[in-house]
């Protein structure tokens, strides 16, 4: 039986350093947080008055103020489950438990919810946490790093989803602190996925914009805060 829905996707989070997205699939909704300070962007949505009941957090980075965002987090929903990188040290994991939430350290691909799957991408910071939805349309990749050593994250998709196409990908927030030849190689390895449709953020960076507009057979978009994606 084919169980693939459709997915609802918000940017809520769009700047030089990141962005941060919600999704909404299989009655669950998740935060897929790509913006390297989790507690500015609890201020952000704050400000905005964006307030969203959020089951499951995938931070791609485990940097900036971490603790004061998740005891935020753990007030707002205290079943709340955070998926980190797995360079994220002990005395982090330590604080989190601390805090009340619970945490898992991503270093494998894993099935989140039926239509959801975290698939695992080696960077020179180790093991970054990537999302793959599963819609009727395709697959939908979510927060993919192009930087360091990408290689192996077609092959995985490759093996986990055999003779699914590749509908849509979103983020590359960090093209925009790489050269020429690193953007060339990020799209010798983009053009392996083939994805059907690109959107780009803001710190993408403009030249990696370009490069992959020129180079890659693609519809390509841009987000910013508010843009929402039905899948």
């Amino acid at each position: 039986m084919d169980n693939r829905l459709e997915a609802d996707l918000r940017v809520v989070y769009d700047t030089d350093s990141g962005m941060a997205i919600i999704v909404k699939v299989d009655k669950t909704t998740i935060l897929f947080d790509d913006s390297k300070d989790l507690t500015k962007l609890l201020k952000h949505l704050a400000r905005h008055r964006i307030r969203e009941n959020v089951d499951l957090v995938i931070m791609a980075h485990a940097v900036g103020d971490l603790l004061t965002g998740i005891k935020t987090l753990v007030k707002q929903n205290p079943e709340i489950i955070l998926y980190l990188p797995s360079s994220v040290p002990d005395h982090t994991i330590r604080g989190i438990r601390q805090a009340g939430a619970s945490s898992i350290r991503v270093q494998w691909p894993m099935t989140l919810t039926p239509n959801v799957f975290m698939v695992t991408q080696r960077t020179t910071h180790g093991f970054k946490p990537t999302l793959v939805i599963r819609t009727s349309k395709g697959l939908f990749l979510l927060g993919p790093s192009i930087y360091g050593t990408p290689e192996g994250i077609d092959a995985e998709i490759a093996t986990l989803f055999p003779g699914q196409p590749l509908h849509a990908v979103i983020g590359f927030s960090e093209l925009s602190a790489l050269g020429n030849d690193d953007i060339s190689t990020a799209i010798g390895s983009l053009k392996q996925l083939a994805p059907k449709n690109i959107w780009t953020c803001r710190c993408t960076g403009q030249l990696a914009k370009q490069a992959m507009s020129s180079n890659l057979p693609a519809n390509h978009s841009n987000i910013s805060d508010g843009t929402i994606i039905q899948l």
